[in-house]
Parts: structure tokens; C-alpha cells; sequence
């Protein structure tokens, strides 16, 4: 696909602004974008530091723990309403591979942002493709974004 150089723009300028939003509100306050997220995805999603004491080991009894979970959530943004299933699966593939060097599994996150919500039967085909990787797909509107982050 061609894109005029005037549209390109327009695509960098969204995914430059959604990124920003996203790192503004998790410098604000992680609380906020750790309850957006929460919302958004359905599931019970933590960001930031834990803290435990006491933490029972094969061998010991540690006094404290401070621990961070990983976490890597990748977007796509889609100006129009139209996703292209081929290519959020290419990304699975991607992601995938990229997370066979480093760590699999939970916190590992694909979220499609576009103005329309996709069709129910792609989502769910996407998620389930998405879980034989040991990754997490969602699909949300730039509505709900921002609907979550005002809560």
C-alpha cells in the first residue's frame, strides 16, 4: 500500500500521540494507567513495584522482596476503522520470535487501537491465535482510551 506523504505523516503523528498519551498518564500516576489498562483488558493487570514480606524460598526466608513483573505491550493504531488481520498476525509472529530471545508469557501484550472496534469473530480468532503464542490481544477504540484514563 502507497501511502501520500501527507498520509504517512498523519499515521506518525497517531502513533506518536498514543504513545505520548500513554507514557504521560504512566508518569502521572501508573495507578491510573494500571486501572485503564485493568479496564481496557478485562483482567487483572499490575504495573509497577510489589511488595512482600517474608517470602518463603526452597532453602530460606528471605525478609523482603521487591519485585517488578515484565511487561511488554505492543500497539498498533489504525486511523480508520479497518484492521488488517494478516498484519496483526505477522506481528504476533514477530513478537513471538522477539520474545523467544528474552521472556515469554504473561505481560506480553498486543492491543490494536482504531476508531471503530473490529468484528467480534476476528477478535476472537485473534485472541485465540494470540494465546498459542503466550500472548494477550486486544482490540479497543480510541474512545474507550480515553474513556478509561478519564475514570
Amino acid at each position: 500500500m502507497y501511502l501520500t506523504s501527507s498520509a504517512s505523516r498523519n499515521l506518525r503523528i497517531t502513533q506518536l500521540t498514543t504513545l505520548l498519551v500513554f507514557r504521560y498518564f504512566y508518569q502521572s500516576s501508573p495507578f491510573k494507567i494500571q486501572r485503564a489498562l485493568t479496564s481496557l483488558l478485562d483482567s487483572d493487570f499490575s504495573i509497577g513495584l510489589s511488595f512482600q514480606q517474608q517470602v518463603r524460598g526452597d532453602a530460606s526466608v528471605p525478609d523482603a522482596l521487591i519485585a517488578q513483573e515484565p511487561i511488554r505491550i505492543f500497539i498498533e493504531t489504525k486511523r480508520g476503522g479497518a484492521v488488517d488481520t494478516a498484519q496483526i498476525r505477522h506481528h504476533f509472529e514477530s513478537i513471538a520470535h522477539r520474545q523467544a530471545r528474552t521472556i515469554r508469557g504473561e505481560g506480553t501484550l498486543l492491543i490494536v487501537i482504531s476508531k471503530e472496534m473490529i468484528p467480534d469473530s476476528d477478535r476472537r480468532s485473534l485472541a485465540a491465535e494470540a494465546g498459542l503464542r503466550d500472548l494477550t490481544f486486544a482490540a479497543v477504540t480510541f474512545s474507550q482510551i480515553v474513556e478509561s484514563l478519564r475514570a
